[in-house]
């Protein structure tokens, strides 16, 4: 019998539902024991400045630093 891992933690962006401003929100989904629980972690980026690969924000982008501190 395989043990499911204790926790996952990712970090990703919803290109769904874009804010006024274009920007997309980085949310967060955090998985414990095979349940889920999604938020959003209040930070928006241009869906352009995202790095699909790394779940993290290009460091093209000003802001990149920060914002990938913050979700770190």
């Amino acid at each position: 019998m395989e043990a499911k891992n204790a926790f996952s933690l990712l970090v990703y962006l919803r290109k769904d539902q874009l804010a006024k401003d274009g920007k997309a929100f980085i949310m967060v989904k955090i998985t414990v024991k095979g349940k889920y629980s999604k938020f959003s972690s209040k930070l928006k980026v241009f869906p352009k400045d995202w790095d699909e690969t790394t779940n993290r924000v290009k460091i093209t982008c000003q802001e990149a630093q920060t914002i990938n501190n913050k979700i770190e």
